[in-house]
């Protein structure tokens, strides 16, 4: 396992039970209609197979569970920790693996999506690319992410708020 692989299993690992509360802080609530809102605009895609990736807790997985009751919905997490707090909450189906290596053929999916996670990942480029090669060749990727307001107060501020919680400010992805 790699340093940056490490840090965030360790990371995430000891605040499993608290993340949810966290995540609702972090984005002052308004994490849950990012969420609904995600939801929606795959919905409007009509898959009939989605991987939710680095799903965590499972939120974005079980609203599309329940716009999508008929659909194949896999929350995938490398944290056993978040995937059982995800399966008390109702997730169907929970796969532990690692985002940078998935135990999936190509072309498995519909649709690929990531919430609050891409920047978590040791290499952007090269889980991106895992993303495309479990992804039908007509299907979709769905990446939510935070970033940071261009407010210089309110960016200073997020980035404050984001250093003071030992969270990664930002991660870039280079092609």
């Amino acid at each position: 396992m790699t340093t940056q692989a490490a840090r965030v299993r360790e990371m995430f690992g000891s605040i499993a039970a608290r993340y949810d509360i966290a995540n609702h802080l972090l984005s002052c609530g308004v994490d849950f209609s990012w969420r609904e809102r995600a939801a929606r605009i795959v919905t409007d895609w009509h898959p009939h197979s989605v991987a939710d990736l680095a799903t965590g807790t499972g939120d974005l997985a079980l609203a599309l569970q329940k716009k999508l009751p008929d659909a194949e919905i896999a929350g995938v997490d490398f944290l056993p920790e978040m995937l059982e707090l995800a399966k008390q909450k109702g997730l169907r189906q929970p796969v532990l693996a690692d985002a940078m290596n998935l135990p999936f053929g190509d072309g498995s999916f519909d649709c690929v999506t990531i919430a609050f996670g891409l920047r978590n990942l040791e290499n952007c480029t090269a889980a991106l690319g895992e993303m495309s090669r479990v992804i039908k060749s007509n299907g979709h990727l769905l990446v939510l992410e935070f970033s940071l307001p261009t407010t210089p107060i309110l960016r200073a501020l997020t980035t404050l708020a984001i250093q003071s919680r030992n969270f990664q400010v930002a991660m870039q992805c280079v092609s």
